[in-house]
């Protein structure tokens, strides 16, 4: 029999994720939206907010300290995923995108567009989502 867990996720990103479940709660959080992923080695679920820039079915997240942080490699190659967006979840696929791809500076202008405070000569890699059902 197959067992399913259910995630261990800090209060703090409990209630985040549950703000965001809010009209109100998403206009005083505009910019962050919930991931959850299954992890590719451990197999367990991970649910946390991140900062996201959306542009059609097109969602990217900057991976801020990406060198501190392990989740975005799940990404790497593509993966499943599921985003809160709007108040719901949405299935999606991401794939993380290094600086070395021709497709990073458009991602990265994108994202910076919504979050003008990004530094425009990052090189932190992007978790680069499109969107797979239909609103």
């Amino acid at each position: 029999m197959t067992s399913v867990t259910t995630p261990t996720v800090p209060a703090h990103n409990r209630w985040v994720l549950g703000a965001l479940r809010t009209e109100t709660g998403r206009r005083i959080l505009r910019g962050l939206c919930g991931m959850r992923y299954t992890g590719r080695r451990t197999g367990r679920t991970v649910v946390l907010p991140v900062a996201y820039a959306a542009c059609g079915t097109d969602v990217t997240v900057l991976v801020a300290r990406a060198a501190e942080k392990r989740w975005w490699r799940n990404f790497e190659g593509g993966h499943p995923a599921e985003l809160l967006l709007d108040g719901r979840w949405r299935t999606a696929r991401g794939e993380a995108v290094g600086p070395e791809r021709i497709e990073y500076p458009r991602l990265l202008a994108g994202y910076r567009a919504a979050h003008p405070h990004t530094s425009a000569d990052t090189t932190a890699p992007i978790v680069h989502f499109v969107l797979t059902d239909r609103p």
